[in-house]
């Protein structure tokens, strides 16, 4: 009995190879859109929790500047949080494509593969 991806002989159909290399292009592709958004999210938390944190140290008017920047970060937990939060989010879609691209090398490698033995 043979599967999906396999003739006769167990040998992997082209064909099927270069549809799953077609399929994992249209994946890169929407990961690649989801990055750029990621990545807009991330810059936007960063920028909104940098001039937050500004404000919040300038209004320190008292202790070490240790101290002055603790309260300031205590008055922006909410915003440095969800920075890092977004930060994290944009690094998994780009560790996302990085892995995308390298099953879709794999792929590629395996069809050149196939088209060898073919000739």
């Amino acid at each position: 009995m043979t599967g999906p991806h396999t003739t006769p002989q167990n040998d992997i159909i082209q064909t099927d190879v270069e549809n799953e290399i077609r399929r994992m292009v249209d994946e890169l592709d929407n990961a690649s859109v989801a990055l750029a958004h990621e990545a807009v999210q991330a810059s936007e938390a960063e920028h909104r929790y940098k001039v937050e944190y500004a404000k919040a140290l300038l209004k320190q008017s008292e202790g070490t500047v240790a101290q002055k920047e603790a309260n300031a970060l205590t008055e922006v937990s909410e915003l440095y949080r969800d920075r890092l939060v977004k930060n994290a989010l944009r690094d998994a879609a780009i560790e996302k494509c990085r892995n995308l691209r390298a099953q879709l090398n794999a792929l590629q490698s395996i069809n050149a593969n196939i088209r060898e033995m073919v000739r």
